[in-house]
């Protein structure tokens, strides 16, 4: 089973092409070994012992269209790529609930009352979340420890999906970092 963009756990930063550190260990990768036409940004965090720790996809702004409709086709065709390479995850969408809430309704000459939008960022905000962990019965592999798949409102009409991969090394890169800020005193 291939890994995740092609990044492979471990992989230290002068063995893969990244651009300027834009936090604490955590590159944008400039070369994607295998992009996902979706997610044209990818970052890793990659630390100088224990290498790749975690790759985070960023996609593309996403207009919710009307009812939001552009959102859910989003995040169903995500869920299925994801589900069918790793098992079924753990959910939390709040569309349906969302949509009853927060559309905008008019009121049109013989057609009655119609829902004319969505507002992401209204009351209930827009949640869409899948997350895999590692047990028994998931098909996590190539040392992946979770997966998380969220959904971010950049205003009330538009948003991204972001994608976090967190290798078995995720918490060992955590704690090199706090020994370096530690250290640093």
């Amino acid at each position: 089973m291939s890994v995740p963009f092609g990044i492979q756990k471990g992989v230290l930063k002068n063995q893969i092409k990244v651009g300027k550190e834009h936090s604490l260990f955590n590159y944008r990768i400039l070369d994607v070994p295998r992009p996902h036409s979706y997610f044209p940004y990818v970052c890793a965090q990659i630390t100088p012992i224990n290498g790749v720790s975690r790759i985070t996809a960023l996609g593309d702004s996403i207009n919710a269209g009307r009812y939001g409709i552009n959102l859910k086709k989003t995040y169903d065709e995500l869920l299925k790529q994801l589900s069918n390479k790793y098992g079924k995850p753990k959910q939390k969408n709040n569309f349906d609930l969302v949509m009853e809430k927060t559309n905008y309704y008019v009121v049109v000459r013989g057609k009655g009352i119609i829902p004319t939008g969505i507002n992401l960022n209204g009351n209930p905000k827009l949640s869409f979340f899948a997350i895999w962990k590692e047990k028994k019965e998931s098909s996590l592999q190539n040392d992946l420890m979770s997966i998380e798949l969220t959904f971010h409102a950049l205003d009330s009409n538009n948003g991204f999906f972001m994608l976090d991969y967190y290798y078995d090394n995720y918490p060992l890169a955590e704690e090199e970092i706090n020994n370096i800020d530690e250290t640093a005193l």
